[in-house]
């Protein structure tokens, strides 16, 4: 069964009438004047496309969430931090934290961040775009699954990163599964 019928059986099975109407809402917080603002809008924008692609529609704000919901929109907050807490490992550029209220958290960690970008010459434009999308499927799943490639692998090799420029991102079927039951 393909990906795309498994997530049209998907959608009429959860009563959702087209791909749009799964909307997310993301919160960004903590952009401080060493963050890359034009890196953080691109991000923003390769993030919701490869959201979009799996049917996820993204609308972004500042801060943090104004109160608790239950149910749709589905909330998100990316905290942006300076540096990773000591708990988490050494070439991890972002971690989930999961919460019921406001929303479940994703720590970006911006000096290893910018590092990578640094170092990635013309990929650094889009990079950061599949860091966000890799940690928004693990917010919106709940699961710290990982693939064996594409967006969801748990390190990008720099053929990866490299190949990142041609890639949509697309997401496996156990990846796109999860987000569409949601």
């Amino acid at each position: 069964m393909s990906k795309y019928l498994l997530a049209g059986l998907l959608m009429a099975s959860c009563g959702i009438c087209r791909a749009s109407d799964v909307p997310l809402e993301v919160y960004i917080s903590g952009v401080t004047p060493q963050v890359d603002s034009q890196a953080l809008v691109r991000a923003q924008l390769k993030s919701a496309a490869i959201l979009k692609h799996n049917h996820i529609a993204v609308k972004w704000f500042r801060g943090r969430p104004p109160h608790c919901t239950a149910g749709r929109p589905i909330r998100l907050v990316i905290e942006i931090v300076q540096d990773a807490p000591s708990s988490v490992g050494t070439r991890a550029l972002a971690s989930t934290v999961p919460a019921i209220c406001p929303a479940p958290t994703i720590q970006l960690y911006w000096t290893r961040i910018s590092v990578l970008m640094q170092n990635l010459g013309p990929a650094q434009k889009i990079v950061l775009g599949f860091v966000v999308a890799h940690e928004l499927v693990h917010a919106l799943t709940g699961s710290k699954h990982h693939d064996k490639e594409g967006v969801m692998k748990a390190e990008w090799s720099p053929e990866d990163v490299r190949d990142m420029g041609n890639n949509e991102g697309n997401f496996t079927d156990v990846a796109t599964f999860d987000l569409m039951s949601r």
